[in-house]
């Protein structure tokens, strides 16, 4: 009778354990979601955004979303550096590679069209200016760019 108890407890002790940890990762993934507050932590100032490409969530959290935004004015954001100043071959090969990324669309989209012809102008400037977040545990990648002259500037998340 007392190890029936026992087992029961143990094992909506284990229940519990799983559901708040369910709860935990779902919070987590997420705030990956708030497009504005996450690009709003370093873009200081009045923007407009808006969701460019959301990837239909793969196996697991697997995500890849895209979000454009434009600053009210448009000024220098301090922590975005240049391509020519990023000290880690690493970041800077994840930037180059998101520039060659071909995002599952109908091409003859125009809204994609016009996403293809600004990264391309993006990457071509010199005034395009980056900042790139890798968290190693979460395998998760934040990207954001931004280019002062165009008033043109894209968040990038990958969730794996």
């Amino acid at each position: 009778m007392r190890e029936n108890k026992l087992i029961k407890i143990i094992l909506i002790g284990i229940l519990i354990l799983i559901f708040c940890t369910g709860c935990i990762v779902l919070l987590e993934n997420w705030s990956y979601h708030s497009y504005n507050q996450k690009i709003g932590s370093y873009v200081d100032t009045k923007f407009t955004y808006k969701i460019v490409y959301k990837s239909e969530p793969g196996f697991g959290n697997d995500e890849f979303n895209i979000c454009r935004f434009s600053l009210m004015e448009p000024k220098d954001i301090q922590e975005f550096i240049s391509l020519d100043n990023l000290s880690n071959e690493e970041i800077e090969n994840d930037i180059k590679n998101f520039f060659d990324t071909d995002l599952e669309s109908d091409e003859n989209d125009l809204d994609y069209s016009q996403f293809y012809q600004e990264l391309s102008c993006l990457e071509k400037s010199t005034e395009t200016k980056y900042l790139y977040h890798k968290i190693e545990n979460d395998l998760t990648c934040e990207l954001y760019i931004y280019n002062k002259g165009m008033n043109i500037g894209y968040y990038i998340v990958s969730i794996f």
